[in-house]
C-alpha cells in the first residue's frame, strides 16, 4: 500500500491546486491515520502496525529533536544536548530490521522452510532475540512473545503469521492493476508479476519494492 500511494502522490494523478476547476477530476486525497494497536489477542496484523509506527514514532524524534538541534548548532545557539530527554527506540527498531539476524529476517527465514511452523519460528524468536531487552518470551505460552514498544509492551500470538506474511495479492486484483490507463500503476503491477513467474506477486515481493520504507521511488518527483 506504501508503494502505491507514494507513487501516486508523486505522479500527476495528484494535484496540488484543488481550486482549478480542471483539477477536481483528477485530484486524489489521501488521509493518513496511523495508530499503535493493543488488543487482546494481536497477531501479525498489529505487529505490522506497530513496526510502521516505530517507524514513524522514530522519524517525528528525528524531524523535531535531532534536526532542530543540529539547526541550532548551525546558528551559534548554545543547547545542552542532554537536557533535551526523548525516548529512542532505535533498539526496537534493530530488534525488527537488524540483518540477518533482527525478527523480521528471521520470520522470512522461516517462510522459506517448508517444514516451519508459528511454533518454531517462535522458539528461534527466543533463541536468536532474548538478548535484546525489546523482546520477551513467554513462559506459558510457546506460540506468543512480547515486544517492548515505545507505547507499551504487546504480547504477540503467532499463530497463523507465517500463512499471513505468505499472502499472495489476489489474482484478480493484479488483473485489474497490470489493465489500468495509468503507466504508473501498471508498470508497479507488471514487473512484480513478471518477478513471481507469472502468478500473482505476494505480500513479501511488494515489501522488497523499496529498501527504505520512507524512500520517493526513483524517478517520482518529490
Amino acid at each position: 500500500a506504501y508503494e502505491i500511494a507514494s507513487c501516486l502522490v508523486g505522479s500527476e494523478m495528484c494535484i496540488r491546486d484543488r481550486n482549478k476547476p480542471e483539477a477536481s477530476k483528477r485530484y486524489i486525497g489521501l488521509l493518513d491515520v496511523y495508530g499503535f494497536e493493543f488488543f487482546d489477542v494481536n497477531s501479525f496484523e498489529q505487529l505490522c502496525i506497530n513496526y510502521a509506527n516505530e517507524r514513524l514514532h522514530q522519524q517525528f524524534n528525528r524531524g523535531y529533536f535531532t534536526a532542530e538541534l543540529e539547526e541550532f548548532a548551525s546558528e551559534g545557539i548554545t543547547i545542552d544536548p542532554s537536557s533535551i530527554k526523548y525516548p529512542d527506540n532505535q533498539d526496537c527498531l534493530d530488534l525488527f530490521e537488524q540483518r540477518p539476524l533482527g525478527l523480521l529476517s528471521l520470520m522470512e527465514e522461516s517462510c522459506r522452510l517448508a517444514q516451519s511452523t508459528d511454533q518454531m519460528m517462535v522458539q528461534t524468536f527466543c533463541d536468536k532475540l532474548s538478548a535484546s531487552s525489546r523482546f520477551e518470551k513467554v513462559r506459558t505460552d510457546r506460540m506468543a512473545f512480547v515486544i517492548n514498544h515505545f507505547a507499551c509492551p504487546v504480547k504477540y500470538d503467532a499463530a497463523g503469521m507465517i500463512d499471513k506474511n505468505l499472502d499472495n495479492v489476489p489474482a484478480g486484483l493484479v488483473e485489474v492493476a497490470c489493465a489500468s490507463t495509468q503507466p504508473l500503476v501498471r508498470e508497479l503491477f507488471e514487473s512484480k508479476r513478471a518477478a513471481a513467474g507469472g502468478g500473482p506477486p505476494s505480500v513479501k515481493a511488494f515489501k522488497m519494492l523499496y529498501k527504505n520504507p520512507l524512500e520517493i521511488p526513483k524517478g517520482i518527483p518529490s
